[in-house]
């Protein structure tokens, strides 16, 4: 049996970054931003997860809904460096929970990316964010993963 993993968050967030990460072992080390048309759908390899990889571009927000149905899981995603991809975690959550009438927040988490680039205030504010939801919240970078980890799905959900 498959649990659908939903990668929610603006455009420009590395969503698409990790899940290479996640399926291929690597990430880009030059990064030339290309970005998802609708949504992607990845199985990875040796475990029961299938990754939806939503496009974040406010242009594609009207078929959001339909790609969270069925949906077991989310990972929210902000950039450490960019105000308003914090800001918009309020809505990519509402808009979630909307739809999946999702409720317990183990089955939620933010990853907090480009963490080698941060600015103190939006980390600061991403972290807030995740207490008062009661959301757990991994530090990343895809680039400086020597003193940001990054997380296994299967520690993401453990």
């Amino acid at each position: 049996m498959s649990t659908k993993v939903c990668f929610l968050g603006n455009g420009e967030t590395c969503k698409t970054s990790y899940l290479n990460y996640l399926t291929q072992g690597t990430y880009p080390r030059v990064h030339r931003y290309t970005p998802t048309l609708g949504v992607e759908v990845v199985p990875v390899a040796g475990t029961p997860y299938v990754i939806w990889d939503i496009a974040g571009q406010e242009r594609y927000g009207g078929m959001h809904d339909g790609y969270y149905i069925g949906s077991n899981r989310v990972i929210f995603f902000a950039d450490a460096s960019n105000n308003e991809t914090v800001d918009a975690l309020e809505k990519w959550l509402r808009d979630y929970k909307r739809v999946c009438d999702q409720s317990v927040s183990d089955d939620m988490a933010i990853l907090l990316t480009k963490c080698d680039m941060a600015v103190e205030e939006v980390v600061h504010r991403c972290k807030d964010f995740a207490k008062q939801h009661k959301i757990r919240c991994f530090q990343i970078s895809l680039v400086d993963d020597t003193r940001f980890r990054v997380p296994s799905l299967t520690q993401i959900f453990a």
